[in-house]
C-alpha cells in the first residue's frame, strides 16, 4: 500500500504535473529511475500529436502523418510522470519540454526551454512556443538567429515557414518550404512540397484573378469586338470598375461609349444605383469630333505608349473634358498639384467612387499642412459612407490611408491595426495590386517599431510576388539592416539599389547613403547621393520631405566638408521650427 505522502503527490499530479515533477523525484525509489524512457513512451507522445511544428530533439522530430482530428478534440492521456522524472534525471530538459509540446501543453515546454541555456536547438524549439501563442514577432527573432547561425537548420526552417503562412507571407512562406523539401528528409520532404504548392497555388491564384479581371476590361481600349467582361463584373467588380472607367474615357467614338451600357449597367446592380450608366449616356453626348482625339491619345497614355504626357494633360484641361482631365492627372501624377482643378471636376462627375478619390487626397492635403486631426476624422467619416454604399476597394484604400496617417504620428499600434485590415481585406477580395500598398506599409510600421525581423519579411514577401520594381525591396532591406546595426548587410543593399537599371533613387536611398557613407564609404557616394536628392526634390509632395533632403545632404557633408554641412544643419533647423506641427519624415509607403 502506497504511503500517504506519495498518494498526495498523485492526486496533486492530476492537476498540475509540472509543479509536482520535482517532489515526484524525491518520493521515488532511486532503484532503476536512470533507465532511458521507453520508445513506447515517445511513439504515444507522437501518435497523439497535431502539432505542425517540428521539434529539435531527435525522437519528437521523428516524422509523423497528420491528420484532421475530426469532431470534438479529445483530450490527450496525461504524461507519465515516472517518464519525466527519468528525463529530468538524465538532465534531458529538451526531452521534458518536447513532450509536453507533442501534447500541445506549451506553456509547461516553455518553463523547460527557459530553463536551458540559448542554443540553435534551444531557440527553434522555443520559436515554435511563440507560435503556438501567437507571438509571431518573437518566434520570427529567433529563427532568424538561429538561421544566420545554421542556415540549413531544417527544424528551424520548417518553423519559419509556419510563421511566415501564419503571417499571410504565402509566397515566402512556400520558398522556405521549398527549401526544406530540397534537404530529402523522409516524410518532411515530401510534406513541404506539398506544403509550398498549397500556399504558392493559393496566392497566386488571387493575382491570376485580378489580372484577369482588369485585362479582360483595359482589352476594350484597344479591341471594340473584345467581349464585355460581365461575368468578372460579378465577381470582381471592384477590379473592373477601376479598369472601366479607363475603357470610357479612351473610346473615340459615341457608339464605342454606348457598347460599355451593358457593363456599366451590371456594375451598377452590385453597387446600387445608376452613376456608371448616367456616365456612359452622357460621355455618349459629348463632341467626338473634338473628344475623339483626345480620347486615342489618352488610349495611348493607358497602354505606356505617350510620349509627352504633360501636353495631354493640359489640353485635356482646356477642353472641358472632365473625365478626361481626371483620368490624365491621376497617370501624371498631378493630382496634388493642380489639387484645385481635380477637385472641381471630380464634384461634377456626381460618382461617389471620386468623392472618395477627392476625401483621400483632402486628407494628404491636410496632414502636410499640419491639420492632422482634420485627416483623421475626414477619412473616418469617408470610410463610413464607403462601407454603406459597398464600394468596397475604395475603401481599402482609405483603410490604407489612415494606416499610413498613424503611422506619421508615430502611433504604430493604431497605424499597424488599419494597415493589417487593409491588408486582410484586399485579401479577401482579391485586390493584389493594394495587397503590395498593404506589405510596404507593415514593412515600414514594423520597421519604426523596432520589430526588424518582421519588417524585413514584409519585404521579402513582396519580392517573392515578382513584382518588377527593383529599389523598393533594396532601400527598405537597407535601412532595416541600418536600424539594426548589421552595417555590411546594409552596405551591400545600398550598392545593390545603385546598380538598379532605368529606376530614380529616392530620398530614403540618400538617407541610408548618408549614414553608411560614414562608417563603410566608397568612392562615388558624393554623386550618387546628388543624384538621389536631385530627383526627390521633384518627387515628395510632403513639406518635410525637402526640409529632412537637407538635413540629410548636410549630415552627408559632416566629414568632407565640415562648413559646408553644418551650414545645411542650421538650414534645415529653421526650415522645421516653421513647418506644420505634428508629422514626421518618414520612409512613407505607397507607390
Amino acid at each position: 500500500m502506497l504511503k500517504p505522502a506519495y498518494d498526495k503527490v498523485l492526486v496533486l499530479a492530476l492537476a498540475t504535473p509540472v509543479l509536482v515533477l520535482t517532489v515526484l523525484l524525491a518520493r521515488t525509489p532511486s532503484k532503476g529511475s536512470g533507465a532511458p524512457v521507453s520508445a513506447q513512451f515517445w511513439a504515444e507522445r507522437r501518435s497523439a500529436s497535431r502539432i505542425e511544428a517540428r521539434l529539435t530533439h531527435p525522437e519528437a522530430d521523428r516524422y509523423r502523418p497528420r491528420m484532421s482530428a475530426g469532431g470534438c478534440p479529445v483530450a490527450p492521456e496525461p504524461i507519465p510522470l515516472r517518464d519525466l522524472a527519468r528525463l529530468e534525471e538524465a538532465g534531458d530538459l529538451s526531452g521534458i519540454a518536447s513532450a509536453y509540446a507533442l501534447q500541445g501543453e506549451w506553456n509547461q515546454a516553455a518553463s523547460f526551454l527557459e530553463r536551458m541555456p540559448a542554443s540553435p536547438d534551444r531557440d527553434s524549439d522555443l520559436a515554435a512556443v511563440y507560435l503556438a501563442r501567437g507571438a509571431h514577432e518573437q518566434a520570427l527573432r529567433l529563427l532568424d538567429g538561429v538561421l544566420k547561425a545554421q542556415p540549413k537548420h531544417a527544424q528551424a526552417m520548417w518553423n519559419r515557414a509556419l510563421v511566415l503562412q501564419a503571417m499571410g507571407l504565402t509566397m515566402k512562406a512556400a520558398d522556405t518550404f521549398e527549401q526544406v523539401a530540397l534537404m530529402g528528409e523522409p516524410g518532411w520532404s515530401r510534406e513541404a512540397k506539398a506544403n509550398a504548392r498549397e500556399q504558392r497555388d493559393a496566392t497566386m491564384e488571387r493575382a491570376r484573378r485580378w489580372k484577369e479581371a482588369r485585362e479582360a476590361t483595359l482589352a476594350l481600349v484597344d479591341d471594340p469586338q473584345a467581349p464585355l467582361p460581365l461575368e468578372a463584373a460579378r465577381k470582381d467588380p471592384g477590379i473592373v470598375r477601376q479598369a472601366f472607367y479607363e475603357v470610357v474615357r479612351a473610346a473615340p467614338s459615341k457608339e464605342r461609349v454606348l457598347a460599355l451600357l451593358p457593363l456599366a449597367q451590371e456594375l451598377d446592380r452590385g453597387h446600387g444605383g445608376s452613376t456608371l450608366a448616367d456616365y456612359v449616356k452622357r460621355v455618349s453626348g459629348r463632341n467626338f469630333t473634338r473628344r475623339g482625339a483626345l480620347s486615342r491619345e489618352y488610349a495611348s497614355l493607358v497602354r505606356g505608349k505617350l510620349n509627352q504626357p504633360d501636353k495631354l494633360l493640359e489640353r485635356v484641361l482646356a477642353s472641358g473634358e472632365d473625365d478626361l482631365f481626371l483620368g490624365t492627372a491621376q497617370h501624371t501624377r498631378a493630382t496634388r498639384r493642380m489639387f484645385s482643378q481635380v477637385v472641381e471636376r471630380a464634384k461634377r462627375q456626381n460618382d461617389p467612387w471620386f468623392n472618395l478619390y477627392i476625401e483621400r487626397e483632402e486628407a494628404i492635403r491636410e496632414t502636410a499642412e499640419g491639420q492632422w486631426w482634420k485627416a483623421e476624422q475626414r477619412i473616418f467619416n469617408a470610410l463610413q459612407r464607403c462601407r454603406e454604399g459597398g464600394l468596397s476597394a475604395r475603401c481599402v484604400d482609405l483603410e490604407l490611408r489612415l494606416g499610413i496617417l498613424y503611422a506619421d504620428l508615430q502611433r504604430l499600434t493604431e497605424g499597424e491595426q488599419h494597415a493589417r485590415a487593409a491588408w486582410a481585406w484586399a485579401r479577401q477580395l482579391r485586390e493584389w495590386d493594394m495587397e503590395f500598398t498593404a506589405l510596404e506599409a507593415l514593412a515600414a510600421i514594423t520597421r519604426s517599431r523596432g520589430d526588424f525581423a518582421s519588417s524585413r519579411a514584409y519585404v521579402e514577401e513582396w519580392s517573392a510576388r515578382g513584382h518588377v520594381n527593383c529599389v523598393w525591396p533594396r532601400e527598405n532591406l537597407a535601412h532595416t539592416y541600418y536600424l539594426d546595426n548589421r552595417m555590411d548587410d546594409a552596405r551591400r543593399e545600398v550598392d545593390a539599389n545603385a546598380a538598379c537599371k532605368n529606376e530614380p533613387l529616392s530620398l530614403l536611398f540618400a538617407v541610408n547613403l548618408a549614414e553608411l557613407s560614414r562608417t563603410r564609404p566608397k568612392p562615388g557616394d558624393e554623386a550618387l547621393l546628388r543624384q538621389a536628392l536631385t530627383w526627390a526634390d521633384h518627387s515628395n509632395p510632403m513639406p518635410s520631405d525637402a526640409v529632412y533632403a537637407r538635413y540629410v545632404e548636410g549630415r552627408f557633408l559632416l566629414d568632407s566638408d565640415r562648413a559646408r554641412g553644418l551650414a545645411l544643419l542650421r538650414q534645415t533647423i529653421t526650415e522645421a521650427e516653421a513647418l506644420p506641427r505634428g508629422i514626421h519624415w518618414r520612409a512613407r509607403p505607397g507607390r
